[in-house]
């Protein structure tokens, strides 16, 4: 059995030497990087620290000029909707005071045609009177008390149906604004009604949108680092 041996004069065993050769850094140097590394951490958590404060005061501003306008938002809400509701309050009072004036017109105009039919009525009982005295043989009309007294209520009762007819005109003429009056009211209600709704509507999404809860956390800064350990435990350390 023959036994195998290297050589190291081998092809493949000629290696750069530069891969092996060791890497050592004096403890001077080692001990003088780490002070560096502690003044930039210190740097840095200095600038963390102030980032930190700035963000807190920047956040704090931010909610509290978030709760300035829902508080101004929500106080403009109310006196909307106290301004909307009072306005409604007139409108619906201001259609009942209408309608109440329609029914009393539209009663007016009713007793107004009675009057006229009762008046017509009259007068034509007075016209045929009248007639059946004119037709009378031999009598003097002028000197005739009942014909002159039908003559006159025949007068007074044509009279008395043209004011009639002339306040019957002019109730229905108040009836047909009446009517265009409580035509605008109702439509200036509804018109309310939908901006109220509306109003309300914000209004409770308002209060349901309640603001959140502060979710950012900001970690306070730790201890500053501790200072360099003792040159034993360095040494340690390096070895």
């Amino acid at each position: 059995m023959k036994c195998m041996t290297l050589e190291l004069n081998m092809p493949s065993s000629c290696l750069p030497a530069g891969q092996y050769k060791p890497h050592h850094v004096g403890y001077d140097t080692w001990l003088s990087h780490c002070k560096d590394l502690k003044t930039a951490a210190n740097i840095l958590m200095k600038d963390s620290s102030s980032f930190r404060g700035n963000l807190r005061f920047s956040l704090a501003n931010i909610k509290n000029a978030h709760k300035r306008q829902r508080r101004r938002i929500d106080d403009a809400l109310r006196k909307k909707i106290y301004e909307l509701t009072r306005n409604q309050e007139m409108l619906l009072l201001k259609r009942k005071q209408i309608s109440d004036d329609i029914s009393d017109q539209t009663k007016e105009i009713q007793k107004l045609k009675c009057e006229i039919r009762s008046c017509d009525t009259k007068l034509d009982h007075a016209s045929h009177r009248l007639d059946i005295l004119n037709q009378r043989p031999g009598y003097e009309l002028c000197r005739d008390l009942p014909h002159i007294s039908l003559t006159l209520e025949n007068y007074d009762l044509v009279k008395i149906g043209a004011g009639l007819r002339s306040a019957l005109k002019f109730s229905h003429q108040n009836l047909e604004l009446q009517h265009k009056h409580l035509m605008i009211v109702e439509e200036k209600l509804s018109k309310n009604a939908h901006i109220l709704g509306v109003e309300q509507k914000c209004q409770s999404l308002l209060q349901t949108f309640q603001p959140a809860h502060d979710t950012v956390v900001v970690l306070a800064n730790k201890a500053k680092l501790h200072k360099t350990t003792s040159s034993s435990s360095c040494r340690e350390c390096f070895q």
